[in-house]
């Protein structure tokens, strides 16, 4: 039996424009569950933790998202820290009372405060911007909601530090004058854990290996800054309220419910 020529080309062309259909309708179905994937939602303690993490880079004005959700307000930050082969994305937030004004003013320069405002503070504050969300991205809430982590194969590498002024001196080391890397504060039954994520990029296939220096305390930290000093005489390392004196390195603590990674 001789088949015809067109008749072949014809269902030869089918199963071509069936093979592009799914192609395009896999591509499309990945990038829907890529976009709609929720980010780590990690519940700071209060809004001065929150504003403590979202001015830890100084080169850009900090940006934080203002939804209603069960009720009530919530104030968020998104940023993001390397692990494994990519980024985790954060959504630092914190439970609100009332809906805040247009601005957050916030200092750390003699007293640390935070001011709620309807235009930017001149001087000694760092302004963050309020937008306000009339309707809240599915996957924004969903992360509250779950406050979801990341899976349990996706662990930092846990390397416990000696003492406090090891931690300092990883702050200094990463410190430079436009960031600051946070220091991440977590009660934990009795014990209260302080730690820094430290990135060692291009670790053979991996973007980064994501080393956790901690440390554990019996008691909260008496300050929501560490300041450092080294010298002849030795290093010189206390708690304090807000930042007094350049000449010290200072570490700020965000205070948080959950960290952004398994430990």
């Amino acid at each position: 039996m001789i088949i015809p020529s067109g008749l072949i080309k014809s269902e030869q062309n089918i199963l071509q424009s069936d093979n592009v259909d799914t192609a395009a309708l896999k591509k499309k179905q990945t990038a829907k569950a890529f976009h709609e994937k929720p980010p780590v939602a990690v519940e700071v303690e209060d809004l001065l933790s929150l504003a403590r993490l979202a001015t830890t880079r100084s080169d850009y004005p900090p940006l934080l998202w203002w939804f209603p959700l069960r009720g009530k307000h919530v104030i968020a930050h998104m940023t993001s820290i390397p692990f494994w082969k990519g980024n985790i994305p954060i959504l630092a937030y914190v439970w609100y009372e009332d809906q805040p004004p247009p601005y957050i003013a916030y200092t750390n320069l003699e007293k640390e405060e935070v001011k709620l405002t309807t235009t930017p503070e001149a001087g000694k504050y760092i302004n963050c911007v309020v937008v306000e969300i009339e309707e809240t991205p599915h996957f924004v809430a969903e992360a509250v909601r779950q406050r979801s982590s990341v899976s349990h194969d996706e662990k930092p590498i846990m390397v416990r530090a000696r003492s406090l002024a090891s931690l300092m001196r990883l702050v200094a080391t990463m410190s430079d004058s436009t960031s600051t890397p946070p220091i991440w504060h977590l009660a934990q039954r009795e014990k209260h854990l302080l730690g820094i994520l430290y990135p060692f990029f291009e670790y053979y296939n991996s973007t980064t290996l994501p080393l956790f220096f901690y440390m554990e305390l019996r008691d909260k930290p008496a300050g929501p800054y560490i300041r450092y000093l080294p010298s002849d005489a030795g290093e010189e390392l206390d708690f304090a309220s807000s930042v007094t004196d350049l000449k010290y390195v200072y570490g700020r603590v965000v205070s948080v419910k959950n960290l952004p990674f398994r430990i």
